[in-house]
């Protein structure tokens, strides 16, 4: 909350101390019981303002027009209303010979609003007033004076009907309020000027914005007198314009908001045409991330530059402030403040303080703890600062494209008719409250001798009462209440300094030092041992107006040399002071870390001083007895003996450099067949590779490690090595020629590591599917670029058979093997057998499933034995001696085989003794 004090105007009056030399800043609040919004304001002749606005205080209905009448201190003089029994609007103020006009509308009846002109003279009084309008709402929002002394006014109007919105209105009236032709420019849309200014050329140029479809759109137009359009043009993004000024140029300068298309906030506008309508720049001005901005006037400030005014909420505080910003003719922000309270201000409207220096700006507030809506005042120099005012430091100026389209306007003419109303005028009594003020001084000694501040005055220069906060040196006290203008402080034999503080905004309005000159109260101190070899001094303090030592020296302090009995005198304007020491010197000692060296990058050293010291302080802060050194600079180390005297010793160390090299890259990657050249750095001392070789430079063509150390001219060494990868050619990857099944298709699969394949059809896929038998191939190519040619041969695939594919037969006590081959994946014999193989020793049916990559294929056969014919040598048998018999098992046989080995179908014998045969008929042997 806010320190205030109030002030009502009918019954004090404020006094103000004016500078001769500067402008007085101020900030305040004034306003009734009502809500006092949307102010404007207007420098006067007497270098006061006439403020004018909207009040809902003491009205004579709704809402009444007010004026405020503020004198150069920005003291309000007076204040009226004007209105009836239902609203009441004034759009602008301006000098009209020796009166001013006031203009706006005025509602009357079944909600409809007629224009009303009216004159007033410098002390709120009307004079001239006229009414005009037509069957629905006509209002006026601008006007300004022509070069040839009549006016001019833009407005809008739902009376004509064009477009049955509102619409665009100009026309011009003479110094008799009266009126001319009405000339109406009508979209599809509400179309509403704010501002209208008449260029070097004449014509006419009008700012506003033109609502459709529930979207904004800023708009600049040109007209001649006549009314004429001579040209339109809208921005393309959701804006408004609210004002407008012409450059030395004659380009204009429009200002108002823009939904920025960068980063999609609301953010203020400033926008430069030509007088053909040609943008020729536009640029989006951002207090912040997610800030809301607006612009909403512009003026010629005191140079070159132009000064805006408007709102935003992208200041700390996070309500809506005021701020007010200097630019140049490029639309380049310079320099900036704002100003508000805890709560929102808003619509602000500014105008010259004087003729020649400073600012006076209005806005409504609800802040420093107004009731409703009052109005915010603020005097400034002519940079924008004021009292509690915050320079702006993270303002955002970005350039954006707004791509103006033209405006397809329908025109027409009409003419308003005079209608007949009344106006009332009354008081408004308005409580005031000054919220800063500057310049304000502190006046007071600022010297101040023997200890008498026991009770010291301080006030201020200005003779009325302003929240103040006064701070005093620590070592102060202050005597009365902190914020009253006249203070008393007992500094307790302390120099300190003096703040002057607003309440209102902490803001520094004044300083003093203040120096206290106390009694002499002079020590040098206890008789000291001082350390050999190091310097000593003796400070007797400063301040003193005269020093005299024994020796006839007059400095603040005495070195000390020898050891000896030291005095000094000191005097100031409290008096005489002396006192004495005495200094004894012990003896000096030295450390000594060795000499500078160099040693290779990544050794060290060990630092040493001795271990026999109280206490070691090293260059880096540590504060052990020893120290590793490994870095190249000045090595240093202070000892301490148990004296607390010191000695100190450096060393230079030169840690040579640390170099690298690169043989190439960590890993590389060849063909079989290739190599690498690895190149090793040019210029050093010595080289050795992982095979002992000494050369620059080494060819590696097998897969491994390799590695190159250097030396260097100070014989330190560096190493770097890679991984070479040998990479196959490639060869015999699609695996055995092999079979495919009748009907079926084979895949052919490549390895897929390989970064490219060609097929014979030019495929380049790693599988291919074959639908039929044949020789297929593939190119393939690694990601180095080894490749390689692989084929592979598919046959129609063979169902197994057994190896007795017919039916057979076998001779009595024989066998046979059936099988359908080896290396299927089953076997099922009908004997139950799951071997690939069977023996047969018994005629039957036999017959095997085979499971193959094809199917399961069944093949059998009938084994048959044979039926032996009739086969007999005879009956043993005896025979004489000179006796031959014959044997024969018959003449029916293939072969024959006797015991001799003969093989005639007859034996002829002679000897006793055992014969057989064996008799084979072409398939079985009997015997």
């Amino acid at each position: 909350m806010k320190s205030k004090f109030f002030i009502l105007t009918m019954l004090l009056q404020i006094i103000l101390f004016q500078s001769a030399i500067s402008q007085n800043l101020i900030q305040k609040r004034f306003g009734g019981n009502g809500d006092e919004r949307f102010p404007k304001i207007v420098l006067t002749e007497d270098n006061g303002h006439l403020i004018y606005y909207r009040s809902t205080t003491n009205t004579y209905g709704d809402y009444d027009f007010a004026l405020a009448k503020v004198d150069a201190e920005g003291d309000v003089e007076w204040t009226k209303h004007y209105g009836d029994s239902k609203r009441n609007l004034t759009r602008e103020l301006i000098p009209f010979g020796d009166d001013y006009l006031a203009v706006g509308w005025q509602n009357q009846y079944s909600l409809i609003d007629d224009m009303f002109f009216m004159t007033i003279d410098g002390n709120g009084n009307m004079n001239s007033k006229k009414y005009w309008g037509l069957s629905d709402d006509d209002e006026v929002q601008s006007v300004v004076q022509l070069n040839n002394g009549d006016y001019a006014l833009a407005g809008d109007s739902r009376s004509y009907y064009i477009n049955g919105l509102a619409e665009i209105i100009y026309s011009t009236f003479d110094t008799e309020l009266n009126m001319g032709t009405i000339h109406v420019y009508s979209t599809d849309g509400v179309d509403v000027p704010r501002k209208i200014i008449q260029g070097t050329n004449s014509n006419l140029f009008i700012v506003g914005y033109i609502r459709l479809s529930g979207i904004n759109k800023g708009f600049v137009m040109s007209i001649s007198l006549s009314g004429e359009l001579i040209w339109a043009k809208k921005i393309n993004y959701a804006s408004f314009l609210w004002d407008m000024v012409q450059l030395s140029d004659n380009d204009f300068i429009c200002v108002g908001e823009i939904d920025n298309p960068n980063s999609g906030g609301t953010d203020a506008f400033i926008t430069k045409f030509d007088s053909a309508g040609n943008c020729l720049w536009a640029r989006a001005v951002s207090f912040g991330e997610s800030s809301n901005s607006t612009i909403v006037q512009i003026k010629k400030s005191f140079n070159e530059n132009y000064i805006v005014v408007g709102t935003t909420n992208g200041t700390e505080s996070g309500s809506k402030d005021v701020f007010f910003m200097e630019i140049d003719a490029g639309g380049n922000f310079i320099s900036g403040y704002t100003y508000g309270g805890d709560a929102d201000e808003d619509w602000p409207a500014f105008d010259y303080s004087t003729a020649d220096s400073g600012f006076t700006i209005v806005a409504e507030t609800q802040s420093f703890d107004a009731e409703n809506f009052d109005i915010f005042l603020i005097n400034t120099d002519n940079s924008g600062n004021s009292c509690c005012a915050i320079p702006i430091k993270n303002v955002d100026v970005q350039n954006i494209e707004v791509n103006p389209q033209p405006i397809n306007f329908s025109t027409a003419t009409t003419h308003f008719s005079e209608q007949s109303h009344s106006f009332s005028a009354g008081e408004i009594i308005y409580e005031e409250e000054l919220l800063c003020y500057e310049p304000v001084h502190i006046i007071g000694r600022d010297t101040i001798f023997c200890d008498d501040a026991s009770n010291e005055k301080y006030t201020t220069d200005i003779d009325f009462l302003l929240d103040l906060n006064w701070l005093v040196p620590p070592t102060a006290t202050l005597v009365n209440n902190e914020s009253d203008t006249t203070i008393y402080i007992n500094f307790n034999g302390g120099s300190g300094m003096i703040y002057l503080l607003s309440e209102a905004c902490a803001d520094t309005l004044d300083s003093l030092y203040v120096y206290v000159e106390s009694t002499i109260n002079l020590s040098l101190g206890n008789d000291t041992l001082v350390c050999g070899g190091q310097p000593f001094f003796i400070y007797a303090g400063s301040g003193y107006d005269n020093y005299l030592w024994q020796d006839g020296s007059t400095d603040s302090v005495f070195l000390v040399e020898q050891t000896g009995d030291y005095w000094v005198q000191v005097e100031n304007s409290c008096g005489l002071a002396f006192d004495t020491i005495h200094i004894d010197f012990s003896e000096s000692f030295d450390i000594d870390l060795g000499p500078d060296t160099s040693f290779c990058y990544a050794h060290t050293i060990l630092l040493s001083p001795g271990s026999e010291y109280y206490a070691y302080y090293w260059q880096d802060g540590s504060s052990d007895s020893l120290l590793l050194a490994g870095l190249s600079g000045y090595y240093w180390v202070q000892v301490t003996d148990s004296l607390g005297c010191t000695a100190i010793d450096s060393v230079y160390i030169e840690a040579y450099m640390d170099f690298g090299f690169s043989i190439g890259p960590d890993t590389s990657v060849i063909c079989d067949g290739d190599y690498l050249f690895l190149h090793g750095p040019n210029g050093y001392q010595s080289y050795e590779w992982q095979d002992g070789s000494d050369y620059p430079d080494f060819v590696a063509d097998t897969a491994g490690i390799y590695w190159l150390e250097i030396t260097d001219e100070n014989l330190c060494a560096a190493r770097d090595s890679m991984l070479l990868i040998v990479n196959k050619v490639p060869d015999d990857f699609l695996g055995n020629d092999t079979v495919m099944c009748d009907g079926d298709y084979y895949p052919i699969h490549a390895p897929t590591f390989y970064d490219k394949y060609v097929w014979q059809d030019g495929s380049s896929d790693s599988v291919f599917i074959a639908w039929q038998t044949g020789d297929y191939w593939v190119y393939v190519e690694d990601s180095i670029g080894c490749s390689g040619i692989d084929t592979i041969t598919l046959s129609l695939f063979k169902p197994p058979q057994l190896n007795h594919s017919n039916d057979t037969s076998i001779c009595p006590s024989e066998s046979i093997i059936l099988s359908p081959g080896t290396g299927w994946p089953s076997y099922l014999w009908n004997t139950g057998s799951t071997d690939s193989a069977i023996l047969v020793t018994k005629k039957g049916q036999y017959w095997v499933e085979t499971g193959t990559q094809c199917g399961v294929f069944i093949d059998s056969v009938y084994v048959d034995i044979y039926t032996n014919p009739s086969f007999t040598l005879g009956a043993d048998t005896n025979i004489c001696e000179d006796e031959t018999t014959k044997l024969t098992p018959g003449s029916d046989f293939y072969s024959y085989l006797w015991n001799d080995g003969s093989t005639e179908s007859i034996l002829i014998v002679q000897e006793e003794g055992i014969y057989w045969v064996e008799a084979s008929d072409g398939r079985c042997f009997l015997s």
